[in-house]
C-alpha cells in the first residue's frame, strides 16, 4: 500500500496515471480504479492483497499478467508493476506492509521511500528503511 488521501476504506475511480494525461480543460482524465485503505495513519491504495480464506485468484501467472495486474478488487489482486511504476515515478510515496494472521494478530511496517522502476530496468525496486515493530526483520531490504 502507498499513501493517498481520501475519506473511507473502498474501491475508487483514481487517475489513470499510466494514461494519457489530459491538458485541455474539456477532456476528462481517464480514470481507473483502486482499492484505497484509510487506516494505520492515512490513505493507502492497496498494490497487493492475498487472504489465505480465500482462494478464488491463482498468483501462478506469467509475467505479462504480474507487469498489467490482475484478480478481483474485492478479494484478492496484484495492482500490476506498470502501474505501480506510474504511481511511483510522478512524486515520492510511502510503501506500508500489513501482514495479518488468521487469529487477527499481525505487524506493520512503514518505508518513508518507494519507487518501482520502468520496464526498460525489469521494475527494479527502490526501498528506504522499514520502520515497525521493536525486533522485526526487514524482509524488503533484501530486494532493494
Amino acid at each position: 500500500m502507498f499513501k493517498t488521501e481520501g475519506p473511507e476504506s473502498g474501491i475508487f475511480d483514481i487517475p489513470d496515471v499510466c494514461g494519457e494525461q489530459s491538458n485541455s480543460f474539456f477532456k476528462e482524465t481517464p480514470k481507473t480504479q483502486a482499492r484505497c485503505d484509510f487506516q494505520n495513519g492515512g490513505g493507502w491504495i492497496v498494490i497487493l492483497r492475498r487472504n489465505a480464506n480465500v482462494t478464488h485468484v491463482s498468483f501462478n501467472r506469467p509475467w505479462a499478467d504480474y507487469e498489467r495486474g490482475f484478480g478481483d478488487l474485492n478479494t484478492e489482486f496484484w495492482y500490476g508493476l506498470r502501474n505501480i511504476h506510474c504511481l511511483t515515478e510522478r512524486e515520492e510515496v510511502e510503501l506500508q506492509i500489513e501482514v495479518r494472521l488468521d487469529n487477527g494478530t499481525g505487524q506493520i511496517w512503514t518505508y518513508g521511500y518507494f519507487e518501482v522502476g520502468g520496464p526498460e530496468t525489469n521494475y527494479t525496486l527502490h526501498i528506504g528503511q522499514a520502520q515497525g515493530p521493536s525486533g522485526g526483520f526487514n524482509s524488503m531490504a533484501y530486494h532493494n
